[in-house]
């Protein structure tokens, strides 16, 4: 009985010195788990006002193409005037920087403003670059914003800006010439899922299953889900227009994976055509009638600074209605997406407007 006494409080011991351990490594993974998600906090919230700026640039810089002779898309991010830069610069043609104030470190916009003042005062070749919104892109000598947008187009890929001492990548796209996935088809949407890289039946399930989501009646798609569905799951679709595009995420089929590489060409409103000079090539793909020929045709033409509303239709399949579905002028509304040149991992998303004089409004949230 003694023995048996000491061998069963050793094996009480040894439970013991097991349980403590196991909470010591768990109180270890919860404290390194704590520390990761405060890097990352700390580095989304010094990289946000950079990336605001630089988002900013990229969107102001859009109405000081690099020359007046493309028509459509030719926007390089120069800075250089329409006219060339040579003429002496006039104090109207100066554009306001007021727009970057709340977006720049208070110390950054001093600096920036000193900057210019200095070069005035030495008469520097590069003061009237930075007056004349050269240094700095967004001026306005070739008209009022949005116009000069409108004639210029979008920049094809991402435009890349250095703001505070760090590098970005700006992508900005019409955020209303995506696919838009309340007016788009089942097969739309089957195509553009599939381009996404889903397996045929799978996105054909994702087709089925929005547009169940989106439908008043409950009427089941071939493959797609309705009210009992998704009761077990405790959601209830919305059965009416889809308000914001994370909705996709309940659907049965949807995975994290395929809705990360599917959103950003993604949209819930607009006029359901798509916008030649930003559209992703999966999307490209979704115009009724569109080859991979010529969606890599139009691609080329914006990269090359050639998309025009000429050789745009040029490009489309004859005897398609391919031209009903898709358009080269965007709205003033864009979809942002800014990526830290040193860290990939900081991502950040968000929409701007766009008014005469430039960037009106421009919200971004880590991705």
């Amino acid at each position: 009985m003694r023995v048996r006494g000491r061998g069963f409080a050793l094996m009480l011991v040894l439970i013991a010195v097991a349980a403590v351990f196991a909470l010591s490594m768990q109180a270890a993974v919860t404290a390194r788990a704590a520390r990761v998600e405060t890097m990352v906090l700390h580095d989304e919230a010094r990289h946000l006002p950079g990336a605001r700026a630089a988002a900013a640039i990229v969107i102001q810089g859009m109405s000081m193409p690099a020359t007046e002779t493309v028509e459509g898309g030719g926007f390089d991010g120069g800075g250089v005037s329409p006219s060339g830069g040579n003429e002496e610069p006039k104090p109207e043609d100066e554009i306001d920087l007021e727009f970057l104030r709340p977006m720049m470190d208070p110390e950054d916009w001093a600096e920036l403003q000193r900057q210019i003042d200095e070069a005035r005062q030495q008469r520097d070749p590069q003061a009237d670059a930075l007056g004349d919104g050269g240094g700095l892109p967004g001026g306005m000598r070739g008209g009022t914003t949005l116009k000069t947008i409108e004639r210029f187009g979008l920049p094809g890929e991402a435009v890349e800006v250095e703001v505070r001492g760090e590098a970005y990548r700006v992508w900005v796209r019409d955020a209303g010439g995506m696919l838009n996935v309340n007016s788009a088809d089942e097969k739309r949407l089957e195509v553009y899922f599939k381009e996404c890289g889903s397996e045929g039946t799978v996105a054909k399930r994702i087709a089925h299953q929005i547009a169940d989501w989106r439908d008043a009646d409950d009427f089941r798609h071939e493959l797609g889900a309705e009210s009992a569905d998704y009761l077990r799951r405790g959601v209830k679709p919305r059965n009416g227009s889809i308000v914001s595009l994370e909705e996709l995420m309940y659907l049965p089929s949807m995975t994290a994976e395929l809705f990360a590489s599917a959103r950003r060409g993604l949209c819930v409103s607009g006029d359901g055509k798509i916008h030649a000079g930003s559209a992703p090539r999966a999307v490209l793909m979704t115009v009724p009638g569109m080859t991979g020929q010529s969606a890599d045709r139009i691609i080329e033409a914006r990269g090359a600074g050639t998309l025009t509303s000429q050789t745009l239709e040029s490009m489309l399949p004859l005897g398609t209605e391919a031209g009903a579905f898709i358009r080269l002028e965007s709205t003033n509304v864009f979809a942002i997406e800014v990526v830290s040149v040193g860290d990939p991992s900081v991502r950040f998303e968000g929409v701007a407007m766009v008014g005469e004089r430039g960037v009106e409004q421009l919200g971004l949230k880590p991705m």
